[in-house]
């Protein structure tokens, strides 16, 4: 992260997301008008991890229509 000593944590993280939005500006998802377009989720999480770390995974996506909108998919931090 960037550090601006004279600026509180605020500033930062709105100069970050004008950064983002400034570098991703060209990126986008065309939504088309459709008689059935449905919002869809999924979710799905492997219990029994990698063989290198045995550390399990697990994520999400969601849809509207024919594009995904939101997604992620996180590495368990720690073996518990």
């Amino acid at each position: 992260m960037l550090f601006f000593p004279s600026q509180n944590s605020s500033q930062i993280l709105i100069f970050l997301v004008v950064r983002y939005l400034q570098g991703t500006k060209e990126f986008g998802i065309c939504y088309k008008t459709m008689t059935n377009s449905s919002l869809l989720g999924y979710t799905d999480s492997d219990w029994v991890g990698s063989v290198d770390d045995m550390k399990s995974t697990s994520g999400y996506a969601f849809s509207l229509g024919s594009g995904i909108f939101s997604w992620a998919s996180k590495k368990q931090a720690t073996v518990a």
